[in-house]
């Protein structure tokens, strides 16, 4: 009786732009392995479909409601000319998602995906504020406000920059060579683009 049984499985799957090819069990010998290979590859696609369906609940969650923060210094800002500091925006405009701590300064990713940051600075006749963007700790843009020879006007100096972050990177303003900033007209914000 078991040399009659035929399994014919005619459908091809798509899977990831690999097609599983059509399978042909002819009889006992080669059914339980082929029914092992079956198995494997459905354990695989719904593995798939798992990973999907997560990631498009996350998709769709800050798409809905999405990702930014703005923040500012409350004080005038005057840390040591040569040493490096971490500026720490300490007053928040808006905090979409809670993801700029405003005690130490640091932005974490909550989601994979593409970012654009901005940070303004604004320094006295005399004083210098330059400034990096740093992601994980490594410096990604710099920012030169230099003020020294003026002896008249307050200097204002912007950068923007697009950045690629993995879910839980970590980002902030450091100073490289730096001795004032005004408060309250210096800010940090960002922002997930997709």
């Amino acid at each position: 009786m078991l040399a009659t049984n035929f399994v014919v499985l005619s459908t091809i799957v798509l899977c990831h732009g690999q097609r599983v090819q059509r399978l042909l069990v002819t009889g006992p010998p080669n059914s339980n392995e082929r029914i092992s290979h079956l198995e494997t590859t459905v354990q695989n696609l719904a593995a798939t479909v798992q990973q999907l369906t997560q990631r498009l609940a996350t998709v769709e969650k800050y798409n809905s409601n999405p990702i930014y923060f703005s923040a500012y210094l409350t004080n005038t800002f005057t840390p040591p000319r040569d040493r490096q500091t971490n500026v720490v925006y300490n007053g928040v405009h808006f905090d979409s998602h809670k993801t700029y701590n405003p005690s130490t300064g640091y932005f974490t990713a909550p989601v994979t995906g593409l970012y654009v940051f901005s940070w303004e600075n604004l320094t006295a006749p005399g004083k210098v504020f330059d400034t990096e963007l740093l992601v994980n700790g490594v410096s990604r843009e710099r920012d030169n406000c230099n003020n020294e020879g003026s002896t008249a006007g307050y200097l204002s100096c912007t950068q923007v920059l697009p950045v690629k972050l993995n879910a839980g990177d970590l980002v902030n303003i450091r100073t490289t060579y730096g001795n004032y900033a005004h408060g309250g007209w210096c800010s940090f914000s960002g922002w997930l683009v997709r």
